[in-house]
Order: C-alpha cells, then structure tokens, then sequence
C-alpha cells in the first residue's frame, strides 16, 4: 500500500498502474467475484470514490488485465518475426513465454480462469491476439518440423501453453535459471524438438 506522502506524489498514470497491480494480485488470491473497488482502493491508500476517478469499474479494469497480456503478446510475435530463420523465431517466442510465465504467473492465472468475465466484444478481441500468437508458433514450428500436419503441429503447441501457463497456479520453488532450463526443455519436447544446446 502507499504511504499518504508517497501517494501525492504519484501521477494519475502511476496510480492507475498501482490499482492495476493490485487488481491483478488480488483477483489471482482471491477470485474475480470476491474482490471489490473499496478492496482496491484500500489496497492502494485511495478512498472508495477516489478509486473510480481511474477505473469505472472491476469489469474496466479486468479488460486493462487482458489489454496488458495481449501487448505483450503481440510483442513477442514482432521480436520473433525480425528474424527470417523459423528456429530462431521459434526460440525466441519460448524464452519470452517462459518469461511471462514466471514474471507474471497471476496473470496466467487470471487468464485461464477469467476470460469468460470480458464483455463478449473484449472477450473476442482478446481471443483474435491469442489465435495469431498461437498461429505464430505452429508455423515456425511446421517449418522445423514439416512433417507434422497442423493439427499435430497445434496440438503439440497448446501442450506447450499448457506447461507454461499452469504456473499460475502451482508454487515453483526452483531459481529461476534452472527453472528457465528446466522448462525449455520440457517445451521443445512437447514441440518434437530436440534438446537445446
């Protein structure tokens, strides 16, 4: 929580980032349903009214969770897409995944079990980022391995999501870099790929 002194020095930019982070915290431990903006605002030192001169409401600010996810998918598609070899796009879009997956774990979790709170429009607009992102990976993928047929190819890459998304919800205690290593090499065996050097 800020202190009084530390809030009024805080920008309207960096409060909104601040109530962001604790919606994000908070919906991942407690639920979507069990959180309300008199918790948030608490959380970040504001009153309950102050709290709605930046967010209208929780539905608002779970839409800003999934703007969030999808920028930084949508960027880990152009780094992979500045380089012409397949492998080495395909390397870059696992190292950010794992990246995500251990920075952000409450946001995974977030996204397996509130996508379906997202007003129909947002929830679609979300679902088109994460069909292009998940088509980035099976072409790269089919590149390398021309022999899988897209269905393989997909499916072998939802088993890879599904690795690294279930961070969300289960308490790692490896460092992170053999945590990185450890999972790298658990994703390129479920893509068919052999071990990294």
């Amino acid at each position: 929580m800020a202190s009084g002194a530390s809030r009024q020095r805080l920008s309207s930019a960096q409060r909104r980032e601040l109530i962001l982070d604790s919606a994000i915290r908070q919906f991942a431990e407690r639920g979507y349903e069990a959180v309300g903006m008199r918790d948030l605002a608490g959380d970040v030192g504001l009153s309950a009214p102050g709290i709605y001169r930046h967010f209208s409401s929780k539905e608002e600010l779970l839409v800003k969770i999934f703007d969030r996810l999808s920028d930084r998918l949508v960027d880990a598609m152009r780094s992979a897409d500045r380089t012409p070899d397949p492998a080495t796009g395909l390397a870059s879009l696992i190292r950010s995944h794992i990246g995500q997956s251990i920075e952000h774990s409450n946001v995974m979790s977030i996204l397996y079990f509130m996508a379906d709170r997202l007003p129909p429009e947002e929830r679609e607009r979300f679902q088109k980022v994460s069909r292009s992102y998940l088509d980035a990976w099976v072409a790269r993928l089919r590149q390398i391995r021309p022999e899988l047929s897209h269905d393989s190819a997909r499916i072998s890459v939802h088993a890879a999501f599904g690795l690294l998304n279930s961070l969300g919800y289960h308490s790692v205690r490896l460092p992170d870099r053999s945590l990185v290593r450890h999972l790298t090499e658990m994703v390129r065996g479920a893509l068919h790929l052999p071990p990294s050097t």
